[in-house]
C-alpha cells in the first residue's frame, strides 16, 4: 500500500525544488518526469546519477517531513516526536508520529 505524498503543493514543490538545485549545481540533465500522487518517474542525467538521486531522495524525505510534521502541528497543536522504526519482516525503515496531549 502506498501512502499518497505529493497531494499538496508544498510537496510538489520541495520534489521541483530540490531537482532545479540539482540541475544548476550538480550538472542534472532532465528529460522528461511526472509527478503521480505516490511517486514519481524521471528520466535524467548527470556525471554520477546514483550519487545525485540518492542526494535528491534524501533531501526531498527530510523536508516533506518536516512539511507534513509543520502542517500537522498546525492542524493539531500537540506536541508530536517522530521516530524511525525498522520492520525486520520487510527491511525498509519508517516515520512512525506519535502525539502526546500536553
Amino acid at each position: 500500500h502506498w501512502i499518497p505524498i505529493f497531494t499538496n503543493k508544498e510537496s510538489v514543490n520541495i520534489v521541483i525544488d530540490s531537482l532545479k538545485y540539482l540541475q544548476q549545481n550538480r550538472n542534472l540533465k532532465i528529460y522528461a518526469y511526472v509527478i503521480l500522487e505516490n511517486h514519481l518517474h524521471l528520466i535524467a542525467q548527470s556525471d554520477d546519477i546514483a550519487k545525485d538521486m540518492a542526494r535528491f531522495k534524501s533531501f526531498t524525505a527530510r523536508k516533506i517531513i518536516e512539511e507534513k510534521r509543520d502542517r500537522l502541528n498546525k492542524i493539531y497543536p500537540v506536541a508530536t516526536t517522530a521516530i524511525t522504526v525498522q520492520c525486520s519482516h520487510r527491511r525498509k525503515k519508517g516515520i512512525v508520529l506519535i502525539f502526546c496531549s500536553p
